[in-house]
């Protein structure tokens, strides 16, 4: 009896884990991803259901139709493939984003509550996917759980520090909580998805918290502007009141007639500069994850005099002329950016 049972869980083990892919649903599954990529989600999921003709319990052809019939707004059928999967496929070294996708598609489909559910079966799962921590986070602000949501970003960023979508919110969620941090985000977020719209989004937005740090007073002079939120930093870390200071001076520095002489790149290349010498200087009492995780980016950006050459693809969407045509001239200094940030060993968790 008991040489039976260990060979039942051999087989089982063979079925679910090392069973071998139909070559030619392969091929249909690749031409329903170029689909699903161009937005085509209606010519994906048809080429997705051609492969599973073929093989109904593929893998990756039903995940992949899950994924396009989120996209297409089509949750109920995203919800039934998750949970087959899920039944079908415990075992597959890819699980772990029918969760992601399962509680998406509950989210979206009016159901957040048991979307945070699948997350959180997710997560005890897979305590490192960066993922699931974002698309709960995504949840949570949908109920305007903000603090929860910002939580959840940040536990995204703690096991990826470079994940575009946690920067991004993170970024937004923090312009009147912590702008340092806001600050932060903006611009790891241009070093890493520096074109498209969300890059055009937080490029402005970049500037208009540059901008807050201080205002033109009514007699011509400047105020600096500090955010109660930013000094009296209530997680007790990531506080950079010193380092906010240090950007107020910048701010008002820039309403003087030999600032608005310099070019929109040399003004954020400047005020980067003087960003990551406030960071060097604070950084053995600085503590949470900007400054354990961002702030050496940056350092180690300048270490390399790469700043000025950043400054300039952070301005990629600005549509400025001349930043244009400084890009089109140094794309030697462009391929050194881009290789020492994709070859970057980030700190933090993995």
């Amino acid at each position: 009896m008991k040489i039976l049972f260990f060979a039942l869980i051999f087989a089982f083990s063979i079925h679910c884990c090392l069973s071998q892919p139909n070559e030619a649903v392969a091929r249909l599954v690749k031409q329903g991803i170029a689909q699903h990529d161009k937005g085509d989600y209606a010519a994906a999921i048809k080429i997705y259901d051609e492969a599973l003709q073929i093989d109904k319990d593929d893998y990756d052809a039903n995940y992949e139709k899950s994924l396009s019939c989120l996209y297409a707004k089509r949750f109920d059928e995203c919800i039934t493939i998750s949970k087959y999967l899920l039944e079908k496929h415990p075992c597959n070294a890819d699980i772990k984003a029918v969760y992601s996708t399962y509680g998406s598609a509950l989210d979206d489909n009016g159901n957040p509550e048991e979307g945070i559910k699948i997350f959180d079966k997710g997560i005890k799962r897979f305590p490192t996917y960066h993922t699931l921590y974002f698309n709960k986070g995504l949840t949570l602000a949908r109920m305007k759980k903000w603090e929860d949501a910002i939580d959840y970003f940040l536990l995204a960023l703690k096991y990826k520090p470079n994940h575009a979508g946690s920067l991004y919110y993170m970024a937004l969620a923090q312009e009147h909580s912590n702008k340092v941090a806001a600050v932060l985000s903006c611009l790891t977020f241009l070093a890493v998805e520096p074109e498209g719209k969300r890059a055009a989004t937080i490029l402005q937005y970049l500037n208009n918290v540059m901008g807050s740090f201080a205002i033109k007073g009514k007699d011509g002079g400047s105020v600096i502007s500090i955010d109660a939120g930013d000094t009296g930093n209530k997680r007790k870390e990531n506080n950079f009141s010193t380092v906010q200071m240090m950007l107020g001076l910048t701010a008002a520095a820039a309403f003087t007639d030999s600032a608005k002489s310099t070019t929109a790149t040399e003004k954020l290349s400047r005020q980067i500069q003087l960003l990551v010498e406030s960071l060097d200087t604070g950084k053995k009492e600085g503590k949470g994850i900007y400054w354990d995780v961002y702030a050496p980016f940056f350092t180690g950006m300048k270490k390399k005099e790469l700043i000025p050459v950043f400054a300039h693809v952070a301005s990629i969407t600005s549509g400025d002329e001349r930043n244009i045509q400084w890009i089109n001239a140094n794309q030697d200094r462009l391929q050194e950016f881009f290789k020492w940030v994709g070859d970057y060993q980030w700190g933090g968790d993995k």
